[in-house]
């Protein structure tokens, strides 16, 4: 399998056929939402663009992995929010697609709308319209609207060797939170539960001063193969990287004797945005940054095509991100078929099979 993984290439067939609007700003798959132009023809490059992303919630109900209808609501809100925060914009709002079984219970659709209605309003956004539908499965559709008001791309592409590698925040809590489910079988063990939120308003600082930028919906690594292929560059991560995760998280994977790396490598992420910075840029960005109170975290520097780097179990290994994010889209068997995975991938790293 070349470079780009599975699901890219599964991507890529699905969209094979579709001419590419003369309106889109990015190429297939180098911005975590589609940046259109509102104007065409002799608009200024300060002109504003539209951001448009969907996000379904689906398969994390079927497999189990949300077991709480205010969950279900909350994600179909925050999952979209947070692609126009990796593209930097400011939300306008979201269409939300609804599909309940027959006859499915009163109290729990209560939650799903008390979930979308409590995100939007953590997100200072609201609900626009949408549809309802009857079905065989439960599914959660949304679809965000966003601006990038003074027209600056923010996207994948754009990093370089020697740019500093940063996240807006811990990493590692959903995947904590998925352990959690294959652990106990139920997903409130991590203290607080999981509430991930959209980063929009970090979004919107990093525009015109981050080089690149992805979220972590899928997990860090593979936010880094992502990142890693549109730019065709590679990841250094700093030897206290630990350091870098969430604690409660840490200590549950600590607990069930897994190497904390795979807070890292598994495919459930925390919705952080992950982003590089040139040197030239860091000042401005460190004033940025504290013009709005927070405190990014520094993983690492962007290196050439070399892969991704990672000190574990004593030495620096070299990590196979297509490899891991292949085993995401194509392993059966839920999630602990998934985490045996992962961890038979680290035996053989550590013992150099």
């Amino acid at each position: 399998m070349n470079s780009q993984g599975l699901e890219t290439a599964f991507i890529n067939r699905l969209v094979a056929g579709f001419s590419r609007s003369p309106r889109s700003r990015t190429a297939p798959h180098e911005s975590d939402a589609e940046l259109i132009d509102i104007f065409l023809g002799g608009i200024p490059a300060a002109a504003p663009l539209l951001a448009v992303t969907t996000d379904t919630i689906s398969e994390e109900i079927g497999t189990g992995l949300y077991q709480d209808p205010y969950l279900f609501g909350w994600m179909a809100v925050m999952a979209n929010l947070s692609d126009l925060a990796a593209v930097g914009a400011e939300p306008v709002g979201l269409l939300i697609s609804e599909t309940f079984p027959d006859e499915y219970d009163d109290c729990a659709i209560d939650k799903i709308q008390a979930g979308i209605a409590d995100a939007c309003v953590a997100a200072r956004t609201h609900v626009l319209g949408g549809d309802t539908n009857s079905g065989q499965a439960l599914s959660i559709t949304g679809t965000a609207l966003g601006l990038v008001n003074d027209g600056r791309c923010l996207t994948r592409k754009g990093c370089a060797p020697g740019d500093v590698l940063y996240a807006s925040g811990p990493l590692g809590r959903g995947n904590g939170f998925a352990l959690s489910v294959w652990g106990n079988g139920r997903s409130e063990s991590l203290p607080g539960g999981y509430r991930p939120r959209a980063r929009i308003a970090e979004g919107i600082v990093l525009r015109g001063i981050a080089s690149s930028c992805t979220d972590t919906s899928d997990g860090f690594l593979c936010a880094l193969d992502q990142l890693l292929v549109v730019n065709a560059v590679g990841f250094n991560i700093s030897e206290r990287w630990e350091e870098k995760l969430d604690r409660s998280s840490l200590e549950l994977v600590r607990s069930h004797g897994l190497p904390p790396w795979l807070l890292l490598a598994g495919c459930h992420g925390e919705f952080e945005l992950i982003f590089t910075v040139s040197e030239s840029r860091r000042k401005l960005f460190a004033d940025a940054a504290a013009s709005i109170g927070w405190s990014p975290i520094e993983l690492g520097i962007v290196t050439g095509p070399t892969g991704v780097t990672l000190p574990v179990g004593g030495a620096l290994r070299t990590i196979d991100v297509a490899h891991l994010r292949n085993l995401s889209f194509r392993l059966p068997g839920g999630i602990g078929k998934y985490v045996e995975a992962l961890v038979e991938y680290d035996h053989q790293m550590v013992s150099g099979g």
